[in-house]
């Protein structure tokens, strides 16, 4: 159930709908925005939010804590992304448009970071579809707490991350 809920529904959707989206709209390239909507900017202050926590519960060897606090984020990720609607305003309002893509990417990367530790192999593989090569000295905890997102991904359809188990 676990692994449907939360990996295959939770994570691995989130990652299949954004690409597959911008896909769609032959937005491949995802760079950053100069100025940030207030949605987005809620969003990377909760990414800062869960790095904090989840680096304090690893240190405390609490994984299971840490674990259910980056779940708390994916879902608050998955929230904004539906709440957004960026499907609505692909056409009207590119702008909009990469800037929801490009928040969603820096906080996949955020969780893809965070839960290599847990799965490296599959966070590679996500970390890849977003165009980014896992590099072990640069991608730390160190790295994100900089919080800076001014990544630009170039978005790449892959095969489904989770498969769900019936």
């Amino acid at each position: 159930q676990c692994i449907t809920s939360d990996l295959a529904n939770d994570l691995g959707n989130l990652l299949h709908r954004m690409v597959s989206l911008a896909d769609r709209y032959g937005r491949h390239e995802i760079a950053p925005t100069a100025v940030w909507e207030k949605e987005a900017l809620d969003l990377q202050d909760e990414s800062w939010n869960v790095i904090e926590e989840y680096a304090a519960h690893m240190q405390a060897h609490e994984f299971h804590l840490a674990l259910a606090r980056l779940w708390k984020f994916i879902n608050k990720v998955n929230a904004y992304f539906h709440s957004q609607e960026p499907w609505k305003i692909a056409k009207s309002d590119p702008h909009a448009f990469i800037q929801i893509l490009s928040a969603t990417c820096h906080s996949l990367r955020t969780i893809a970071l965070l839960l290599w530790p847990v799965m490296p192999e599959k966070m590679e593989q996500l970390l890849s579809s977003l165009g980014h090569a896992f590099n072990r000295e640069k991608d730390t905890i160190e790295s994100l707490e900089l919080g800076i997102w001014h990544q630009t991904f170039l978005l790449k359809k892959m095969d489904t991350l989770f498969q769900k188990i019936e």
